[in-house]
């Protein structure tokens, strides 16, 4: 017997059911969640949040 199909991660199983609670949160609708977010961000930083935004560093070829 195969354990490895019997086996569940319990964290992916929290972040699946997460993500489809938040998704019917809009219609399941992407880019309605996207749009919610956006708008988010922009009321937080009205209220003085801010935000880090990293440019990605280049890697060495080696």
């Amino acid at each position: 017997m195969d354990n490895k199909k019997n086996w569940e991660d319990p964290i992916l199983l929290e972040v699946r059911k997460n993500r489809e609670k938040l998704l019917s949160q809009h219609g399941n609708d992407i880019d309605k969640y996207c749009e919610s977010i956006s708008a988010s961000e922009e009321e937080s930083k009205k209220n003085g949040f801010k935000f880090v935004n990293r440019k990605p560093k280049k890697l060495n070829s080696a």
